[in-house]
């Protein structure tokens, strides 16, 4: 078997030459292994989020539309009383 590297030497070949540093090696086979992962993520998970996301969207136009238009309507009743107030100055003198 073989050393602290993880080699596993196979020695039905008998020995081969000398390496550089002066030592015979024999046949040596190295394992190599593969690790896979697979992951599962959904592209679309159903259209409930989207469907809440739109309805959300289409609150807060309908809120500010509501908003915008009593605004106006207040604006156009101050100014209606404002010249109330005014004929009525006119009226008294």
């Amino acid at each position: 078997m073989g050393g602290e590297s993880g080699e596993v030497a196979c020695g039905t070949h008998g020995p081969q030459p000398e390496d550089r540093q002066g030592t015979t090696t024999i046949n040596q086979l190295y394992l190599t292994s593969m690790v896979g992962l697979q992951v599962n993520v959904p592209l679309f998970a159903g259209g409930y989020t989207v469907s809440q996301q739109r309805q959300a969207l289409a609150n807060i136009e309908r809120y500010q539309q509501l908003y915008e238009g009593r605004r106006r309507e207040v604006a156009q009743q101050v100014r209606k009383e404002f010249q109330n107030v005014g004929s009525m100055k006119t009226k008294s003198r």
